[in-house]
Parts: structure tokens; sequence; C-alpha cells
């Protein structure tokens, strides 16, 4: 794997290392994921970034201080350091929906469930990890009113009512705290994956089609 070293080197450094969101959903799925990312604490930040650097390229962004682009050479993996905050507490406010909420202890091998994604995941449902007020609190979280229609689309889940609801009424915000790079990013992995036809009459359910596609020429997608 891509992350093997890293996460062992992690590891013997003393940190607690959990791969996290889609790729335990995946696996959970028996599908092989397309994306790994991992979350990391109980180690010094200069450690931890010392760490990554032995095996790559470090890329960080402005939108997600905590988060760690790596690029081993083989391939993107990501990290996001949370120092000594409890991983129950930042699955819950930093993850989407709760089949993304699970972790897996690299260490030790245990399969973490605070949130019931397990359950949601057998049922094949996509619910919110956590009620909000906005989708501005979360930069990052903004963006899930496209995440909603293209995993629904790609897995065969359905979406939960009251996920439905409150997307719909707050699907707007996202052009507040999103740019339009960022957007077409998720767009772009939208129509990369089948049953993107699904995907698009979610985004008209949630009346945002039309608003999001007079933004790009259809090249840029």
């Amino acid at each position: 794997m891509v992350y093997t070293k890293v996460v062992n080197d992690l590891i013997a450094s003393g940190a607690n290392c959990y791969l996290f969101g889609g790729a335990v959903r995946d696996r959970i799925l028996e599908q092989v994921p397309t994306d790994y990312d991992f979350l990391v604490g109980n180690i010094n930040e200069d450690l931890f970034d010392k760490v990554l650097s032995k095996h790559g390229i470090i890329y960080r962004g402005n939108i997600i201080p905590e988060l760690r682009k790596l690029n081993t050479g083989n391939g993107m993996v990501d990290f996001k350091y949370i120092g000594d905050k409890d991983v129950a507490t930042y699955l819950k406010t930093n993850t989407d929906f709760t089949s993304n909420s699970l972790a897996y202890n690299m260490a030790t091998d245990e399969l973490l469930d605070f949130h019931g994604g397990r359950i949601d995941i057998a049922n094949k449902v996509l619910r919110l990890t956590s009620r909000r007020n906005d989708l501005t609190s979360y930069p990052d979280f903004a963006i899930v009113p496209i995440r909603v229609a293209r995993l629904s689309a790609s897995l065969g889940f359905s979406i939960e009512p009251e996920t439905f609801t409150f997307l719909k009424k707050h699907a707007h915000e996202m052009f507040e705290v999103t740019s339009k790079e960022r957007r077409a990013v998720d767009l772009h992995k939208l129509f990369s994956r089948d049953n993107s036809r699904v995907a698009l009459d979610i985004l008209m359910k949630l009346e945002i089609f039309d608003r999001l596609f007079n933004e790009y020429d259809v090249k840029e997608l």
C-alpha cells in the first residue's frame, strides 16, 4: 500500500493513527478505496511533519490547517493532525455522513464506530453525522450538497429524509463559502462515476442544479 511505510513510522514514533472516511466505508462494502485519509494524534506536531517529510513532499492548504497532503511518489495520501483531540468528537464535527465517520486503528486493528456508521452502511443510507445550523461553519463541509448527490448515485444509497430536508434548505449557502474551483473538483468526481444522471437528478431536487452549471463552460468539467 502507498501508505504502509508512513503509517508504520508514525506508530513507531508513538502516534495514534486511524484510517477513516470513505476508505473504511469502501472496505466494509468490499470495494477498493480510491482515496486514503488518516487521523494522527498523540504526537508532537513538529515530529509529525518530520516523519511525513521522510516519505515524500508535503502540501498544506489554508482551508483545513490540520491537513497534510503527502505525495509519496506512488500516490497521494491525506493526513490530518488532531493532536490530543478526542477521536469520537473530531469525527462527529469533521465528517459529513455517518458512513464516513468510521475509523480503523492501524495499530490495534480495531474498528471504531461512534455514530452508527455500520448500521447506515448496512441499510444503505446517507445520514448527516451531526445536525448543524448551516453549511458555513466548516468550509470543507459546505461542499456536501454535491457530495451527497455523488455518493447516493455511485453507492446506491438513499438519503435520510431529515438530511435531505436540511441540505435542500441550506444548499445555496455552499456558494458563499466555497470557490468555483473547489466546486468544480467535486463536480468532476461526480461525472467520473457511474450513474451521474442520478446524481444530477438529486442536484435538481436540491434546487441547485441551474446555479451550479451556469457557472461553468462544459470544458471546465
